[in-house]
């Protein structure tokens, strides 16, 4: 068992197991950056670890980028340039880490796992299941980062919300600490588990910019992707639950009622992929036909993140039209939040957690609420923060962020088991 109260400083490692996503690795990004914020009490020194098994599939190469982009960044050394769109994205993925950190990977054997821990050495775990068992006795938080299958099973397949339902069983029977992102998951463990034993840290909201993203891109992105003048911005995966569609129909009714103006046009980024129901894309782009709007909607895929930023800060809003998420808002309203850009955001309840300037809610599934509220932004722009005034919140929030990652560090680091001592 550590001595907490000597120790000064925690070796941290992260599993990233189960965040291979541009979403997941995100979530990664921003807890890094917080756990690397050194201050005068604690310092968190981390560790990534990557499972072999993602390096060699090719539905998993963001995982061999990261990796092979992170010894790059930390080691200095020159790595011959990709032709692969996410070595950019992960290349900015490690510049957006403000801080230092490590990389390490395993192949999934045991011996392997051993020889990475030995090398490591870390204090604590975080992981998305029990890796370790009892055989290291190195203490270890785990996370559950939704339950969307209970609400909307018809996303999922059977088998897949068995799957998750005895994952996540399995998580609260063995994990002495859980983080998720928002209240409203938490509820939902004890909704659905209500026998949960285990110690669960809440993440606070934490939006906060990375410095660079103020700094104005050296190219210009609507030469670049050919983007309107104007435009409302969606920045998500094409997941069905993110509800698209909403958005659509909500510029198709603006469009009938404003007629050509301007600032009648949606610029979408995210990967055009949805394995539980892999014709949506497609679906999506015949309703765009048929709603006469292919001049008007532009479906731009997977972006830099440098990219991305530099696009939202143009835009005139962030839509978030989605029917749910494990965190508010996900990871495009963090953003936008961070930036200062407005954000109008669906009220589902996990989003009614964001207490933000700027963000307007919309019934969720309602088009014509959001397309009232477009125009309203577009014709009348909500004021736009300033730098330094962001930078300085953000800082707030991550030191907050960082403060419940030390409590569920502390928390395990102390003995504390599943169930009790």
């Amino acid at each position: 068992m550590l001595d907490i109260k000597k120790r000064r400083t925690f070796h941290i490692t992260i599993f990233t197991e189960n965040f291979s996503w541009a979403g997941g690795m995100e979530f990664i990004r921003i807890l890094v950056n917080a756990l690397v914020q050194n201050d005068q009490e604690f310092e968190c020194k981390v560790t990534l670890v990557f499972h072999e098994r993602y390096l060699f599939h090719g539905l998993n190469e963001v995982i061999w980028t990261t990796l092979r982009a992170a010894k790059d960044i930390i080691t200095k050394r020159h790595l011959e340039p990709k032709k692969s769109p996410n070595r950019q994205l992960l290349l900015d993925f490690m510049k957006n880490i403000e801080g230092d950190f490590r990389v390490e990977s395993y192949n999934g054997h045991s011996g392997s796992l051993s020889s990475c821990l030995k090398r490591i050495n870390p204090d604590v775990l975080f992981a998305p299941r029990n890796l370790v068992n009892q055989k290291y006795s190195i203490p270890w938080i785990s996370y559950i980062p939704d339950f969307q299958h209970k609400y909307y099973p018809h996303f999922f397949s059977s088998v897949e919300c068995l799957n998750r339902d005895i994952n996540f069983a399995t998580i609260i029977r063995d994990a002495p600490a859980i983080i998720v992102n928002s209240d409203s998951a938490r509820q939902d463990i004890y909704k659905y588990f209500p026998y949960a034993r285990s110690r669960i840290f809440t993440l606070p909201f934490a939006a906060a910019p990375v410095a660079s993203w103020f700094t104005p891109s050296r190219e210009d992105m609507s030469l670049k992707y050919g983007l309107p003048r104007k435009y409302f911005l969606i920045c998500n995966q094409f997941w069905i639950h993110k509800s698209h569609i909403t958005a659509f129909e909500a510029l198709h009714d603006l469009l009938i009622r404003k007629g050509n103006k301007e600032y009648c046009n949606i610029v979408c980024t995210g990967k055009p992929d949805d394995y539980r129901c892999p014709e949506y894309y497609e679906e999506l782009k015949q309703k765009i036909r048929s709603l006469g709007m292919k001049d008007r909607i532009f479906l731009l895929g997977f972006v830099p993140k440098a990219d991305q930023i530099q696009i939202m800060k143009e835009s005139i809003a962030v839509i978030q039209p989605t029917l749910f998420e494990g965190g508010p808002g996900g990871g495009s309203v963090y953003d936008a939040i961070a930036l200062g850009v407005p954000a109008i955001i669906s009220d589902i309840p996990v989003n009614r957690e964001i207490h933000a300037e700027g963000v307007r809610f919309f019934p969720v599934g309602s088009f014509e609420a959001l397309s009232g509220i477009m125009e309203a932004f577009a014709e009348n722009p909500p004021r736009r923060r300033e730098k330094e005034d962001l930078i300085k919140e953000g800082r707030m929030r991550t030191t907050h962020l960082r403060q419940t990652l030390l409590e569920a560090i502390h928390f395990v680091a102390d003995g504390n088991t599943a169930g009790g001592k």
